[in-house]
Formats: structure tokens, C-alpha cells, sequence
């Protein structure tokens, strides 16, 4: 997981807008046991996706923009 959250910090650098890398990054600091800097990132990805105008809320949780694309983890993800 240390690599993990290395290699999504560098993403981040790069591109500061990533959501995806932000919440990838938030889930490795949760397996670790790291809550304080899990939190910290899943807001990060929270705000960051907020700007995408097709964010929704769902029984009070945000959800993702749904993908259209074939293939993609979120298409396979839905039927989930």
C-alpha cells in the first residue's frame, strides 16, 4: 500500500484535479488504519468532484458521474 499511495501522491502533483487518484488514496491511508489522512483525502476527492456538475447525492451520499463508456469499472460497477 505504501507504494500505492506514492504513486497516487505523484498523480496529484501532476494533476491536482484527479479525483479518482485523491479517493484511491484515501482508500489506501483507510486500509492502513491511517483515518485522519484517509478523511482529509476523501474530502479532497469530495471537493474536487463537486465541481463536476454531474456529481449527484443519493440517500445522502455522493455519488460518481456515471460512466458511459463500455468496459469501464463503473459500468461494471452498476450492475454490482
Amino acid at each position: 500500500l505504501d507504494d500505492a499511495v506514492e504513486d497516487f501522491s505523484a498523480v496529484l502533483v501532476m494533476v491536482p484535479n484527479h479525483v479518482q487518484a485523491a479517493y484511491s488514496r484515501a482508500a489506501c491511508y483507510n486500509a492502513q488504519g491511517q483515518l485522519s489522512k484517509a478523511i482529509e483525502d476523501y474530502n479532497l476527492a469530495l471537493l474536487k468532484d463537486n465541481k463536476d456538475t454531474r456529481t449527484t447525492v443519493e440517500n445522502g451520499h455522493p455519488s460518481p458521474p456515471k460512466s458511459r463508456r463500455r468496459g469501464s469499472m463503473a459500468v461494471g460497477a452498476e450492475a454490482f
